[in-house]
């Protein structure tokens, strides 16, 4: 197949920039638009939504489909805004557009179909329909030049719009809200062990007049292998088998700047966490002016923790780095730390317009 530079979308502008700017000038010249992606993010349903219900408003079709929500789950976030836009978009052309879900097998792939009066064109890569996937992860993303290949994709992007293989939202019953209690309870007590974790009354706990201190999570900018992004850092070489063990997902070391571990209120060895969800776990602080905090047993513990709410939000995709576009999309750049007594402290990671207001 052809693929000419100007073809090619990287999210880097010297590989043909972000992918966003071009979603946007296809849609906006499109009368029929097809996305199929795995992930979504609500910044990017809002960030889109005028233009789509232009669209549909001047009799185009416009239909997004999902394809690991069903088998996932969504954030109630993500749900909403996806429910809000489907409802809109039927609202004005009930028929044939709206947002499906995948429901017979996973679908993690990445294509965008166009159609305007006189041409059609298909996209396929690996650019999720997300802030990270248009815009601030490296992607690789194609437009298909081939007729053949083109012809094929349009054919099966138009079968997986089909009701034998996907569903409009307002329709799939059921659906996992992975931030819900039920739903929680389940995912963090399979995840942390019953010695990991345990349950705690928050109900007992009152921040007012508390001292706190905050620890700024801005350094992964530079610590794209360490940090909340260690598993893309090396793996452990293990001396007995002589084999080099990649780092689980979810494992994660915050490393903390020396202002912040200078503060008296900074916790110096071993302490307990109770969340703001209502979890109780060990921690330590350790290395050079105990600059490093980490869940006591397990990385994968406070990983776990921090890693699920930016993936609940739909600011995180799974597998990714973590990035200062994902806590903007998130909406916070920091965890505040409440100190209960001199070893025990209440962990906040909330959004900023969310948190408890001292």
């Amino acid at each position: 197949m052809r693929v000419s530079i100007l073809s090619l979308y990287t999210n880097d502008r010297y590989y043909g920039g972000e992918f966003k700017t071009q979603v946007a000038r296809e849609i906006k010249a499109s009368s029929d638009v097809i996305i199929a992606s795995g992930y979504v993010s609500v910044d990017v349903l809002r960030s889109f939504s005028p233009e789509i219900l232009r669209l549909v408003k001047n009799r185009g079709t416009f239909n997004l489909i999902v394809g690991m929500g069903f088998f996932d789950g969504f954030s109630s976030r993500t749900y909403t805004s996806l429910l809000h836009l489907h409802e809109s978009i039927q609202s004005i052309r009930p028929l044939d557009s709206g947002i499906r879900l995948t429901w017979k097998r996973r679908f993690h792939g990445k294509v965008y179909y166009f159609r305007t009066d006189n041409k059609e064109s298909l996209y396929v890569g690996s650019s999720n329909f997300s802030s990270t996937g248009l815009m601030s992860n490296l992607e690789s993303t194609v437009l298909l030049e081939d007729q053949s290949t083109a012809t094929k994709t349009k054919e099966f992007i138009t079968w997986l719009n089909s009701d034998s293989e996907s569903a409009y939202i307002d329709r799939v019953d059921e659906l996992a809200l992975t931030d819900s209690r039920p739903f929680r309870d389940t995912v963090v007590n399979a995840m942390l062990g019953a010695n990991e974790a345990r349950r705690y009354d928050l109900s007992t706990i009152s921040l007012h007049s508390l001292p706190y201190f905050d620890i700024s999570l801005e350094r992964i900018n530079k610590q794209s292998k360490s940090n909340l992004n260690s598993y893309f850092g090396r793996g452990r070489w293990s001396r007995v088998s002589g084999v080099v063990v990649p780092r689980n997902w979810f494992e994660v070391e915050v490393i903390v700047d020396l202002n912040t571990t200078r503060n008296t209120l900074y916790p110096r060895g071993d302490f307990n966490v109770i969340t703001d969800d209502g979890f109780e776990f060990e921690c330590r602080t350790q290395g050079d002016n105990y600059k490093n905090l980490r869940s006591k047993y397990d990385l994968k513990i406070l990983g776990k923790w921090i890693k699920q709410k930016l993936q609940n939000s739909g600011a995180l995709e799974p597998l990714t780095p973590v990035t200062l576009d994902t806590l903007d999309a998130y909406g916070t750049h920091y965890i505040r730390m409440y100190q209960i007594s001199p070893n025990v402290y209440y962990m906040e990671f909330k959004p900023d317009d969310e948190r408890y207001t001292p």
